[in-house]
C-alpha cells in the first residue's frame, strides 16, 4: 500500500511539474532537480520553487543597492562609508498551488514597494541606528510580514558579501555569517 501511495503522490508531483514548465517555459528559463521527497524549478530571473508531497516553497532573488557605516574614523571624526550591492531572497511557503503565479507577482510587488524603493541606492543610516547585516535581514522580515507576506512568509536571506549572510525567519535571526 505505502509503494502504491507514493506512485500516486509521485505521479501528482509529476503532473505539477509539467504544468509548472507550461506555464512558465515562454517567459522563463528553467532548470529542474529532483531529489527523493521533492522537486525544484529555478529560473533565470532569480525565482526558485521547491515542491514536496506537503508544500511549495517559492524563493525569489532581489539585489539591493546601498551604502552604510559601521565605524567611525577617531582621526577625522566621520563615518567610514562603504557600500555594497546585497543579494535579497525572499522565501514563501504555501500549501495549495492554485494561484501561484500571482502569489509571485505580489510578493515581487511587497518587495519593489517596501524594501527597495525604500533602500536602494540609499545611505542605510539614514533609516537604521545600526545598519548591521542582521539588523537589516529581521527588519526586512518584519516590514514584508507586516506589509502584505503575512502568514507565507517563510525566511528572509541577505548576501551582504560573500562571506557575510544573514537569515531571519518566524524564530528570528540565524547565526550563518563566517
Amino acid at each position: 500500500a505505502s509503494l502504491n501511495s507514493d506512485h500516486r503522490v509521485w505521479r501528482s508531483l509529476e503532473s505539477i511539474l509539467v504544468y509548472l514548465k507550461a506555464l512558465f517555459h515562454e517567459h522563463l528559463g528553467h532548470e529542474v532537480r529532483f531529489q527523493m521527497d521533492r522537486f525544484s524549478l529555478t529560473f533565470e530571473n532569480g525565482l526558485e520553487i521547491e515542491v514536496s508531497t506537503l508544500d511549495f516553497l517559492v524563493k525569489k532573488e532581489f539585489w539591493l543597492k546601498a551604502q552604510h557605516s559601521l565605524e567611525t574614523d577617531s582621526e577625522q571624526g566621520q563615518a567610514m562609508r562603504h557600500g555594497h550591492d546585497m543579494r535579497l531572497k525572499v522565501a514563501m511557503q504555501y500549501e495549495v498551488f492554485k494561484g501561484l503565479l500571482g502569489r509571485v507577482q505580489e510578493m515581487t510587488k511587497v518587495v519593489q514597494k517596501e524594501i527597495l524603493d525604500r533602500y536602494n541606492n540609499g545611505f542605510l543610516n539614514r533609516y537604521f541606528p545600526t545598519p548591521t547585516g542582521e539588523v537589516l535581514t529581521m527588519s526586512f522580515f518584519k516590514t514584508l510580514k507586516a506589509k502584505g507576506l503575512g502568514r507565507h512568509l517563510f525566511a528572509v536571506d541577505l548576501d551582504e558579501t560573500a562571506r557575510n549572510t544573514f537569515t531571519a525567519t518566524l524564530d528570528g535571526p540565524l547565526p550563518t555569517s563566517e
